[in-house]
């Protein structure tokens, strides 16, 4: 398999409409596939385009998840909160 490594330039271009930031993005990106010799898994990587799609959407998946745990313990903390306020009262 000869796929031709994709540019920082044309990662970015490929993923700015699905990335809030890609740049960073797409310099994770080449940074892990350059480390490991561009294999997904034990396999050589035969599409770029559609590996860093799913890069994006993992990454956007995980933001999320992590914005929805801080969201949950922050509730937590005001429950207990207005629970202590309603038991002093």
């Amino acid at each position: 398999n000869n796929m031709a490594k994709p540019t920082i330039s044309e990662v970015v271009g490929h993923i700015q409409d699905i990335s809030s930031q890609p740049q960073a993005t797409a310099q994770e990106f080449i940074n892990y596939y350059n480390s490991n010799g561009w294999k997904v898994g034990k396999n050589p990587m035969k599409c770029w385009k559609s590996s860093v799609t799913n890069w994006v959407k993992k990454d956007n998946k995980w933001k999320q998840e992590k914005i929805n745990e801080k969201s949950k313990r922050n509730q937590t903390k005001q429950s207990r909160r207005d629970e202590a306020l309603i038991q002093i009262q």
